[in-house]
């Protein structure tokens, strides 16, 4: 998929505190504030919207960064992006055979850090 055309829409789940979407095979939850109403909702998952081509061309970055900090020499695979109010994000990577989650955080501004 061209990470230019992704677009949020058509919620797998909506909650209140955050809608479910899926984007091929990975989740995609944007999260929102306890004090947020529809209006801000909107906002946000807008700007959820915005940010998301940056956050999908970054993935295979973050795959091979997750890869390194795993010590491993096999792919792991993002299976989802949390995408916060404040516009930071959290990429969850894992091995189709491991149970285990490793998480990379993104800033607001794109620094990745490992959780």
């Amino acid at each position: 998929m061209d990470s230019a055309l992704a677009e949020l829409r058509g919620p797998l789940g909506s909650y209140p505190d955050r809608d479910e979407f899926q984007i091929g095979r990975m989740l995609v939850w944007v999260y929102y504030l306890e004090s947020d109403d529809s209006v801000s909702r909107i906002l946000r998952l807008s700007n959820a919207n915005a940010i998301l081509p940056a956050l999908l061309a970054e993935k295979a970055k973050v795959e091979v960064m997750e890869s390194k900090v795993a010590g491993s020499n096999f792919y792991l695979q993002t299976i989802g992006i949390s995408i916060k109010p404040d516009g930071s994000a959290v990429y969850a990577c894992r091995h189709d055979d491991d149970e285990d989650i490793i998480g990379i955080f993104r800033t607001g501004d794109g620094r990745l850090t490992l959780l």
